[in-house]
């Protein structure tokens, strides 16, 4: 008997005419670990959309356990079987554990009101299953960690007896330390005979839990591997139709002189405490430190997000008052948060008009709006940066997670900044947008402006940047030269726990 639990004849699909799967033709293995692997746009979520029921396939067949099903809507695909866990948990925060474990299946505990013993005891044994009895079945969902959330998530699928659980990058959120538990999880999902989807930009993970790994490419199925082919270079090649000769390229600057000063700067909420640091032009000082250590909210202060009770900033020597981002623009720092998609870009605003988010006001004459010249810095940065759209008009949530970064640095370049703050600069994008990224801010400091980045990928902090500020717990604990340190010697100042 074959062990195929779900086989994809090719499967096509179109969206206004644009073709974005075409004659995909897979087979996934019951009990397997399967890697979907692709940059932003390969089309990635539009397979697993069709397999999850959200998007019916323009023509190809869909077959499980050897049988030809068609999903017309998710709630079919659920029933046969099929759990997708997004990005975007499907939980609601105001119901226990228990209500949204069983949210999928509540006909099964009582037909018109379900009975609270019974349904409790079967999520308790879910989550023992999972090793996770410390989630109480009682506890409101919407005081969990993420990471805690998605295991609700997979207990959930558990419980409705999944055969295939679709992950769509689950640890983009989530810690290192947290990131291990959920790869355990996985491994216990693959004992258990469950088939995973993991869709991931990182490659380390997919090393460590992937059985075998297949590659999309602009739609096209470029190729599977089996895990004893997986490197660096066979994936990267094929994902990105190229071979990448330095993933992380680093440009050597000279330093020139220091541009900006933080002096025993104070979180006012207590989020950090007593940061001094110089940062010199030319130069890329990284941040690095666990999630909740600070780091954000030093930037946040740095750019007038945030009130300091106790210290100053200094930019070309001069001690600087900011109160408010408008201060903070005027003075030459400009900020690209973490999060994209709700304090970097507008989703409904079109690519010019996103470029243009900081220009605008600077482009006001009396009340008149010179869109012409709105027109000629849109068209300018999509070329400098080589941002990947139809067109200027073209909706900005429409364009892959790196074209959006691309976007989220352009729109304050013709503000001509003396100080850049990145706060996670390639998270959610896939490996070859990352080293476009890198040349980009290679490219600024060549040209004297400083940055500050915050990133929680150690390769990165290692191969981007001059220094490494290690943060733990709001406070500076180590500086590091970034040719000298590792890896192992910045997650032992960022995890060692005060006396």
């Amino acid at each position: 008997m074959s062990d195929t639990v779900l086989s994809l004849r090719s499967i096509s699909k179109s969206f206004d005419g644009v073709t974005v799967l075409e004659d995909i033709t897979l087979d996934f293995r019951a009990g397997e670990v399967h890697a979907i692997l692709g940059e932003n746009g390969a089309g990635k979520s539009t397979l697993i959309k069709i397999v999850s029921g959200y998007h019916p396939p323009a023509s190809g067949t869909i077959l499980l356990e050897g049988k030809q099903v068609s999903f017309g809507k998710p709630k079919d695909a659920l029933n046969a079987g099929i759990h997708t866990i997004y990005q975007e948990l499907s939980l609601c925060p105001h119901m226990s554990v228990a209500e949204n474990i069983i949210m999928n299946d509540v006909r099964r505990f009582g037909r018109l009101v379900p009975r609270r013993k019974a349904y409790t005891l079967a999520v308790s044994e879910a989550l023992a299953t999972l090793k996770q009895q410390d989630i109480d079945p009682k506890t409101s969902v919407g005081e969990l960690s993420v990471a805690k959330r998605q295991i609700v998530e997979i207990a959930k699928a558990i419980i409705g007896s999944a055969k295939i659980i679709i992950m769509d990058e689950p640890t983009s959120s989530i810690s290192k330390s947290d990131s291990e538990v959920l790869q355990d999880l996985i491994l216990s999902l693959k004992g258990a005979g469950i088939t995973v989807l993991y869709i991931s930009h990182r490659l380390q993970e997919v090393y460590q839990i992937a059985d075998r790994a297949t590659v999309l490419r602009d739609g096209k199925l470029i190729g599977t591997m089996e895990r004893a082919d997986f490197s660096d270079d066979s994936i990267i090649s094929m994902m990105v139709g190229r071979k990448l000769v330095n993933v992380y390229p680093k440009t050597q600057t000279p330093l020139g002189e220091v541009v900006l000063e933080v002096k025993d700067l104070t979180d006012e909420k207590g989020g950090f405490r007593d940061i001094s640091f110089a940062l010199r032009r030319g130069e890329i000082l990284g941040i690095g430190g666990l999630v909740g250590a600070g780091r954000s909210e030093l930037l946040e202060a740095i750019f007038g997000l945030r009130r300091s009770s106790k210290g100053h900033i200094l930019l070309g020597g001069r001690k600087a008052r900011i109160r408010n981002p408008k201060q903070a623009i005027r003075l030459g720092l400009s900020f690209i948060t973490e999060d994209r998609k709700k304090t970097g870009l507008v989703p409904y605003f079109s690519v010019q008009e996103n470029i243009n988010l900081v220009n605008a006001q600077f482009l006001n004459v009396g009340g008149i709006l010179r869109t012409s010249a709105l027109g000629r810095i849109a068209k300018r940065y999509k070329e400098r940066l080589n941002i990947r759209s139809r067109s200027l008009s073209q909706l900005i949530t429409t364009l892959s997670g790196g074209n959006q970064q691309k976007v989220a640095v352009a729109k304050w370049l013709e503000r001509d900044p003396r100080v850049i703050l990145f706060d996670e600069p390639t998270k959610g994008i896939d490996i070859g947008a990352k080293a476009e990224i890198y040349t980009i801010m290679g490219e600024l400091v060549l040209k004297g402006i400083a940055i500050i980045m915050v990133s929680s990928e150690l390769p990165e902090l290692l191969s981007v940047t001059d220094r490494i500020l290690v943060m733990r717990q709001g406070e500076v604990v180590a500086e590091l030269k970034s040719s000298t340190t590792s890896q192992e010697e910045i997650m032992k100042h960022a995890t060692k726990l005060r006396n």
